[in-house]
């Protein structure tokens, strides 16, 4: 697991470039604060293949749903 705390610009935005050394399955998460001091969050899923990747070593399931609030 690795962070990044990135700067953000004047409008409150940054971009963070990534490079992946490895195929697989990776999840990238983003924590944020707004004025009011609420923490905001976000994840994504996504896959790197390469000549020796075959799917195998995933470690979520066919599909992952997360609800965005409490019943």
């Amino acid at each position: 697991m690795r962070r990044w705390d990135p700067a953000t610009d004047d409008q409150g935005r940054t971009t963070l470039m990534l490079k992946a050394t490895d195929p697989g399955q990776y999840r990238i998460t983003c924590e944020i604060e707004d004025d009011d001091d609420h923490l905001i969050e976000g994840a994504q899923v996504f896959v790197v293949r390469g000549p020796e990747f075959d799917g195998d070593d995933f470690r979520f399931d066919d599909l992952e749903l997360t609800a965005d609030r409490r019943e």
